[in-house]
């Protein structure tokens, strides 16, 4: 199974470089897409002097838009599977073999990274956040997700393929959800653990962010 990792950055000049030679343990280097989404430090020319395929956006589109750069121009170079991580080093690149063996063995077309979620360990209002929309999405697709805010997960280039997407920004990771499950395709989950530094700089607006995930489960009633 031909996979490659797709990384969206903005402004992750303290992790990227780290970050790219980790990943290059577990995958050769030319299967490494990162998407500089017009990031205003040096995350673009950092990446630069790495041999990975390296794409950028000239202004911040939202990191659903990076993702969705990343994964069409995987489709294009013919891979079979996309494992997405964050920049943030808050996912552990030891997890993409186990990712890539799940993949393997099982029939899973999208496989979601799942957090053990304990309070004092995760900020509270993201432990908040992520039960609600994770019940919220359960419920829209009829199928059980855990942690649907999770940026780390693999998915089969056969369900990106039939992405339509409307969103650009951080809801881009649930309409994902909602259009495979509303597509028939098989879930599953692998259990990860999420590192929480204290000094993380989180791009996430939270009234916003709610807003339009509950614009996105009103659209997908249609869909």
């Amino acid at each position: 199974m031909k996979t490659a990792v797709v990384i969206p950055a903005f402004n992750a000049e303290k992790n990227i470089f780290d970050l790219v030679i980790k990943v290059s343990q577990y995958v050769s280097i030319n299967d490494i897409i990162v998407i500089d989404d017009g990031s205003s430090d040096n995350t673009f020319s950092i990446a630069e002097k790495l041999r990975i395929n390296l794409l950028q956006h000239k202004s911040n589109s939202g990191k659903g838009k990076a993702l969705y750069t990343g994964f069409q121009f995987a489709i294009n170079k013919g891979y079979d599977a996309v494992i997405f991580i964050d920049s943030d080093f808050q996912h552990q690149p030891e997890d993409i073999p186990r990712f890539i063996e799940l993949g393997r063995k099982n029939k899973f077309d999208v496989i979601i990274g799942t957090r053990k979620f304990e309070i004092g360990k995760m900020p509270f209002h993201r432990y908040l956040s992520n039960k609600t929309t994770s019940l919220v999405l359960s419920l829209t697709i009829g199928k059980r997700v855990s942690d649907s805010q999770s940026g780390y997960r693999m998915i089969k280039s056969k369900v990106l393929e039939k992405m339509d997407l409307v969103s650009h920004r951080y809801e881009t990771e649930s309409e994902i959800l909602i259009r495979a499950g509303k597509k028939r395709f098989n879930f599953g989950e692998l259990p990860i653990e999420t590192i929480y530094k204290g000094d993380e700089v989180s791009h996430i607006n939270p009234l916003l962010d709610t807003l339009r995930f509950i614009a996105l489960v009103i659209k997908s009633w249609w869909w």
